[in-house]
């Protein structure tokens, strides 16, 4: 067995080269771009260990993203700030209503609703396990916290890859409200606000946001394609009958409402000696259907990638709702937090899949699911000791549906669907403890032990429109194949699993500005099912097992110049025993474990050079292998979905005081993007390009209360998809791009 060293060479060699320009100050810069006009730095708090420390205090991977950072890339959705982050990949409601993030190429872009995803998304402490409300309004936030590598000891669930926590501005003592409205490209008109009030016992604070878009995929035969109608509200209470207890009561929810998205129609062949599907020639008529066509005889010959001619512009409906409470009891030493919430989550989902005015293929899905979820935590700090322990239940139910419609094709018509039900039980017992071996050493250790129970009830069905329909579109129910989910129709299967994950690492703060750290770590996600309505699966092996992620890491963490500059490096090696692999062709789509194998590194720095003045650069690579994937040249290692080996991203933004009374703040944000692979199968038709996409804005304040801005996001108009989907038994594959130039104007005050 071939063994992989990593080599920190560069890692230390940065590390030497940052230690004699340290400075005595502390002081931490935010990432991605801070507040303008604060020329003596910002001390940036994150919430990586359960507690409130300082983000170059860590010795973990995180990128912290301020309001002003967000505001200069125009974050509308939670899947837009991987303009900012490094490392991160999303694909926001591509193919199916989920949302898909990657971080280091740690991804499961399966777009069916009861997976949960290897990155972990929390709301206020809470997690979002439904992966179709993980792409949420964003509004009134205090901060994001983005950490990369397992983060699975502390956080509750299924953090392999990573975590991203959207933590937002709490209720507090006094009178504050604020509005803003924008205009934009496409139609975009959007409103959102809050208003708080409080003393020192009680505080409410209501916050809400609506937002409205026509889409900018331009349909010729009917709707655009991508509309938006959005609305959402989170409503806060915080009360404090004595200095020692905090009780806060969130209920928080959205409601969306448009089309559906179709990729743009390239119809394709496998030529003659070839091994996988390319574009078709114009002058080829190699389904029978005409020269150029796919299968049901279409070819798109309309250039333009936002223009489509889709005789069903479907829908996508999202209606969230989250109720939680948090109690937070100080004891003294020790601190203790409850954290309660319920979500419940409803779904639907139609697309026209075929991408043309045919009527040959219709993809639909919905989902009704309920969480609960319950944490219990304490916490202490003993001085030279500080530990953290407690336990964490979910309970996630769901029923689900998914189906594939043929309603005509030559004289043929019928669909085969899927409906089941999956629950999900999971408790955990976890604790970490840091000890300060020296003034300046500190010893890390922390474990989890979790248990998992899954349970599966499926039913499939194939329906003849017409005679016998089934047995030619979907030969899985007729063929009578042993074992297949068509020949058995009903399936009731469990899994249990139980495992620990845990962590060590050493930090060592070589000064007060100067923080090296190494870690080992392992991380946990639970099995479970990919559901196929197509019949073609067999049922002993359309179940994956949980995966396992051993992950060793070294970084350091440095602030230089007064507190001016902060410059942070981290490298990675991954070790994967059966990586969650997501396959998808045609109308079937699997999960299945694979070893796999990563390694990388991360290099930040954001700098405040001048007065009012901030500007960033950061960097990642990654290179994510998975091992045995068969392919058309035979068993072969493949780069996963959303794989980027490289991403580079840099801003710059300007504070200019033209009066006592108005100040003019410029920003620039930019995010280069290498190539990616679509599916787990690295076909050339299948390979998404580089691309880079710059985002501008301006904004002139008045008295600090009153501002209009403008914004334009991907100014230079850049055309990149954004998912590829192969349709190769079909003749076609759907390319989905990604928003084009949007400009737009805002106008806010604040009272």
């Amino acid at each position: 067995m071939m063994k992989t060293r990593l080599k920190f060479g560069p890692l230390a060699c940065a590390a030497l080269a940052l230690f004699p320009l340290s400075s005595a100050a502390y002081a931490q810069t935010a990432s991605a771009g801070a507040e303008a006009g604060d020329d003596t730095g910002n001390d940036i708090v994150v919430t990586a260990n359960r507690r409130e420390e300082s983000a170059q205090k860590v010795g973990i991977a995180v990128t912290a993203l301020a309001p002003q950072s967000l505001e200069n890339a125009a974050i509308i959705q939670s899947s837009d700030i991987a303009k900012l982050v490094p490392a991160l990949n999303t694909i926001p409601n591509a193919g199916s209503p989920v949302t898909a993030y990657s971080i280091r190429g740690v991804s499961l872009p399966d777009g069916s609703a009861q997976q949960e995803s290897p990155i972990a998304i929390y709301q206020d402490g809470v997690y979002v396990a439904n992966t179709a409300a993980a792409g949420f309004p964003v509004f009134d936030l205090q901060r994001v916290e983005a950490l990369r590598g397992p983060q699975g000891t502390l956080f509750g669930r299924n953090a392999t890859g990573g975590l991203i926590q959207f933590i937002s501005n709490k209720p507090e003592e006094g009178f504050s409200a604020q509005i803003e409205g924008s205009l934009g490209s496409y139609d975009l008109r959007q409103i959102e606000g809050f208003v708080n009030y409080g003393n020192d016992v009680i505080a409410v604070r209501v916050a809400g946001s609506h937002l409205e878009s026509d889409g900018f995929i331009k349909n010729r035969l009917g709707r655009n394609l991508l509309t938006r109608n959005v609305d959402a509200l989170r409503i806060q209470v915080r009360f404090e009958p004595n200095p020692d207890t905090v009780f806060t009561l969130r209920a928080e929810g959205f409601d969306q409402k448009g089309t559906a998205r179709a990729g743009k129609h390239v119809a394709t062949w496998t030529p003659p000696g070839a091994l996988y599907p390319e574009p078709l020639p114009a002058d080829v008529d190699a389904w029978g259907s005409g020269p150029g066509n796919d299968l049901f005889g279409y070819r798109d010959t309309n250039p333009d990638p936002y223009t489509v001619e889709v005789n069903r512009p479907g829908f996508l409906t999202k209606n969230n709702k989250t109720l939680a409470l948090t109690y937070e009891q100080a004891l003294g030493a020790v601190s203790l937090n409850s954290t309660t919430a319920y979500t419940r989550t409803k779904v639907g989902y139609l697309e026209d899949s075929d991408a043309g005015p045919t009527d040959s293929l219709v993809f639909a899905t919905s989902s009704d699911v309920d969480t609960f979820s319950q944490e219990l935590r304490f916490q202490g700090d003993h001085g030279r000791f500080r530990w953290t322990a407690g336990g964490y239940y979910i309970k996630i139910d769901g029923d689900y549906d998914g189906s594939f419609t043929v309603p005509e094709f030559f004289g043929f018509s019928t669909r085969s669907e899927a409906f089941f039900n999956q629950k999900t039980r999971s408790f955990s017992l976890f604790a970490q403890g840091e000890y300060d071996l020296t003034d300046r050493l500190t010893f890390i250790l922390g474990g989890r032990y979790q248990w998992d129970k899954n349970n599966l009830d499926l039913a499939v069905d194939c329906i003849d429109f017409t005679p016998d329909s089934c047995a030619v579109i979907f030969p899985g129910y007729s063929d009578g194949a042993p074992g297949t989910l068509g020949t058995l129709r009903n399936v009731v299967q469990q899994q249990k699993n139980d495992d620990w994950s845990g962590k060590v690492g050493l930090n060592f703060q070589a000064t007060q500005d100067l923080l090296f750290y190494v870690s080992a770590s392992k991380g946990l996600k639970g099995g479970g099912w990919t559901i196929s309505p197509d019949g073609t699966s067999l049922v002993d092996r359309f179940g994956f097992g949980p995966e396992k992620l051993y992950a060793y890491e070294a970084g350091v963490k440095s602030t230089l110049a007064d507190g001016k500059v902060t410059a942070n490096l981290s490298a990675f090696y991954y070790d994967y025993k059966g990586a969650q692999t997501y396959f998808f062709s045609g109308v079937t789509a699997t999960v299945f474990n694979q070893n796999a194998t990563n390694k990388g590194f991360e290099f930040e720095v954001s700098a405040r050079p001048w007065r009012g003045g901030n500007i960033g650069f950061n960097v990642a690579y990654a290179d994510p292998i998975v091992k045995g994937i068969v392919t058309p040249e035979g068993i072969q290692s493949q780069r996963p979905t959303l794989a980027s080996k490289w991403q580079v991203g840099w801003n710059a933004g300007q504070s200019i005081d033209l009066s006592d009374r108005v100040n003019l703040y410029l920003g620039y944000v930019a995010k280069y993007t290498s190539n990616r692979y679509f599916n787990i199968v690295n076909e050339p038709l299948l390979l998404g390009k580089a691309y880079t996409v710059h985002d501008l804005n301006a904004k002139l304040t008045l008295d600090d209360r009153y501002w209009i801005s403008v914004f334009a996001s991907n100014v230079t108009d850049k055309k990149y998809v954004s998912a590829i989907f192969s349709q190769a038994p079909q003749g076609y594959a759907l390319l989905q791009y990604a928003e084009p130039r949007v400009i737009g104007l805002r106008v806010g005050a604040k009272f």
